[in-house]
């Protein structure tokens, strides 16, 4: 369990600080993309405008240099078509790709910008014109969002495969550190449990190459040592041990002399006793004798 957490502490010390990095470096990449692409737009809507409002609008083709600029702004790609048309949506003269008027009729009458299917559509009064009316004539530009768009999606395909690229190799190296680290702390925390149980028959084994071995050199050298100083502190207890058991058996042989001694004298003293006894009666005995026909005699 343990071993598994210091994986898990492992791969998240490296993992986390790689996500935090690829995400910002997306959240970057998006950003500047979608400015770069709203200044493109920017710029391309202010080149339009400055380009058509300095010429003369005409319809007259022999002379019409508004139509040589609008063609040259459809020529460079960007542009999809270019209408004029007056305030009320009622087309004059239309450059590129036809548009539809009521994509752009709703719109007219103050500049402003809007989306209408696959193309960004802006609008500006024309100022320079010689046809006679009494409403200023607009202009009507629809750029195509599909090379933007096209721009997007290689954008986001391109971080996409970096970050793909990224997590690989964050799992590669993951990889790699817990080898180089968590594996052998893994087996210098199993050697030193042996250790701690009594097991120093079992030496820790790691690979020459890792950062580890002088540790596990060192642990391997303490448990030789531990085990030395172990079979010599057996060896002691051994020999004490037999020691003592000799000193209990010696001890145990002159407790049986001292008993049988101490009956032997018991028995002496009671034959000294009974002895005694008896000669006592015998010696008392005679002149008990002596005494009782003695005073026998005098009374007669």
């Amino acid at each position: 369990m343990k071993s598994q957490s210091v994986q898990t502490e492992l791969f998240r010390l490296i993992t986390v600080p790689v996500f935090a990095a690829c995400f910002i470096l997306a959240s970057t990449f998006f950003y500047l993309q979608k400015s770069h692409i709203e200044d493109q737009f920017s710029n391309n809507k202010h080149l339009a405008t400055e380009l058509l409002n300095s010429v003369v609008f005409s319809n007259k083709a022999s002379t019409n240099p508004f139509a040589e600029a609008a063609n040259a702004l459809l020529a460079t790609g960007d542009y999809r078509s270019i209408v004029v048309s007056s305030a009320t949506g009622q087309q004059i003269a239309s450059y590129g790709l036809p548009l539809r008027t009521h994509s752009y009729q709703t719109q007219l009458g103050v500049e402003s910008q809007w989306t209408h299917e696959d193309s960004l559509i802006y609008s500006f009064p024309l100022k320079k014109s010689n046809l006679q009316s009494s409403t200023p004539l607009w202009v009507i530009i629809a750029i195509d969002k599909r090379s933007w768009a096209i721009s997007e999606y290689q954008g986001t395909i391109t971080i996409l495969l970096a970050g793909s690229l990224c997590l690989f190799l964050t799992f590669y190296f993951a990889r790699r550190f817990r080898d180089a680290l968590a594996t052998p702390l893994q087996k210098i925390e199993t050697g030193l449990r042996d250790f701690l149980k009594g097991n120093f028959e079992k030496s820790i084994t790691i690979e020459p190459s890792s950062v580890f071995k002088d540790l596990a050199s060192n642990i391997n050298r303490l448990g030789a040592l531990q085990k030395s100083a172990n079979d010599e502190l057996q060896l002691n207890i051994d020999q004490s041990t037999h020691e003592l058991r000799e000193t209990l058996e010696t001890v145990e042989i002159q407790n049986i002399e001292l008993d049988i001694a101490r009956k032997s004298a018991l028995q002496a003293s009671r034959v000294k006793s009974e002895f005694l006894a008896n000669t006592s009666h015998e010696i008392r005995t005679p002149p008990k004798r002596y005494i009782g026909l003695f005073r026998t005699s005098s009374q007669n």
